[in-house]
């Protein structure tokens, strides 16, 4: 999934701001470069 307007970093604060008891664990796999 890719997010063009939002990092996973914002995405992360904008669910701890509506559930800040919420554990979320990021992970990323997202390269700059496509083939």
């Amino acid at each position: 999934m890719t997010m063009p307007k939002m990092t996973g970093d914002q995405l992360v604060q904008e669910i701890l701001k509506i559930r800040s008891d919420m554990p979320i664990i990021l992970n990323t796999g997202f390269n700059e470069k496509i083939d």
